[in-house]
This record gives C-alpha cells, sequence and structure tokens, in this order.
C-alpha cells in the first residue's frame, strides 16, 4: 500500500497504537534524539557528533565543568525542551547521565561513568532519587581506565539496579578512559541492537 501525505498521520497513530511499551518503535528508532553530555575537560567532539547522527537527532552542550555548577539541572531542562529520548555520556557526563536517565525515565549508553568517584571540585547539582525508572542501560567498562575505577562502578551497578531497569555492562580489557571514536561507534550500534531487544 502507498502511504501518501495525507494517510501519514493515520499511519503513525495507528503504529503507536500498537506500540508495546519496549523501545523498537517508530517513533525511537526512525527519530531517536540523543542527549550527548562530555566528559571532564572534554568537548561535544566532531567525530562522535557524526557517529551518533547516524542513530538520530543529537542535542549537545559544551559545558565547563569548573564554573557550570547546575549542570544537572541546564540538561534536564534541555532533555524536556528538546523531547530528548535517549542519553549518551562519558565519564562525568556519564555521571550526569545516570542520574538524568533515571529522573527522565530514558535509556542510556554510558561509557567509563564516574558514579563512584566523588567530586568534591565540582558542584554539579545533581538530584539523586531512588533508582529503578532508567528502562535500560547500557554502560562500557575500561579495565585499563587510569580515572575512574572500574571494579568500583561496576560494584555499584550490579549492587544497586533493581530489576526493573534492563542492564548491560560491557567489560573492555583493552580500553583506558578515553574512548576511540572507531570503538565509540561499535558501541552505538550495539547499545541500538540492544534497545531492540
Amino acid at each position: 500500500m502507498k502511504i501518501s501525505n495525507k494517510n501519514l498521520p493515520q499511519f503513525i497513530s495507528n503504529f503507536n497504537l500498537r506500540w508495546d511499551g519496549s523501545f523498537t518503535s517508530f517513533e525511537h528508532f526512525c527519530m531517536m534524539k540523543i542527549l550527548y553530555i562530555h566528559g571532564l575537560g572534554s568537548s561535544p567532539k566532531s567525530e562522535k557528533m557524526d557517529l551518533m547522527k547516524s542513530h538520530g537527532e543529537v542535542v549537545a552542550l559544551h559545558l565547563d565543568y569548573t564554573t557550570c555548577t547546575n549542570a544537572f539541572q541546564l540538561l534536564s531542562k534541555t532533555i524536556q525542551k528538546e523531547q530528548i529520548t535517549a542519553i549518551v555520556g562519558s565519564s562525568m557526563g556519564g555521571l550526569l547521565g545516570f542520574w538524568l536517565a533515571e529522573e527522565h525515565s530514558l535509556p542510556c549508553l554510558l561509557f567509563n561513568p564516574a558514579i563512584s568517584k566523588e567530586y568534591t571540585d565540582y558542584s554539579l547539582g545533581i538530584e539523586k532519587q531512588a533508582l529503578g525508572n532508567c528502562p535500560q542501560r547500557f554502560v562500557v567498562l575500561g579495565q585499563q581506565d587510569e580515572v575512574v575505577d572500574p571494579q568500583a562502578t561496576f560494584d555499584y551497578l550490579t549492587k544497586n539496579t533493581p530489576s526493573s531497569t534492563e542492564q548491560r555492562l560491557l567489560w573492555c580489557s583493552t580500553l583506558a578512559h578515553q574512548i576511540p571514536d572507531d570503538f565509540f561507534g561499535e558501541m552505538l550500534k550495539d547499545w541500538t541492537l540492544f534497545l531492540r531487544r
């Protein structure tokens, strides 16, 4: 059946009525809107942005964590304003992404998230809450990470993640703290397959 522009809104409406609550829907894969949160001392690098754009629209803010004392609130407002449907974060951005995914019930992909690390020099304004709202979390841990202790992150996630969150923890024996672009791209592909389950 050929779908004309006239029939398209009804087609989308009918599709959504059949959606079973998983992230296999038309909205989440044809129109996924990703919030990317970079790490400390980094920025939204164009190579990683380009890789994410092949999976949906990307929104990214350049945050100076040394002066921004309300990063959590700023990103939370961005999620609402931009109607974000998924989060990708790395290191300190992974820490923010972890709690934002809980706050807004969004799936996330986190690289070496600094969940177990205490940042006494930075006021991020994180609002912690009970865990279990994030529907799907994919976490990549570099065994050679010299900045964030991967074992401490692993222990925290395995002890504190309730059954309501589908979680995959991926240990990478040769990965350090920095994420090479080609590896980043491969993990994006694995993450989207994980969301389709």
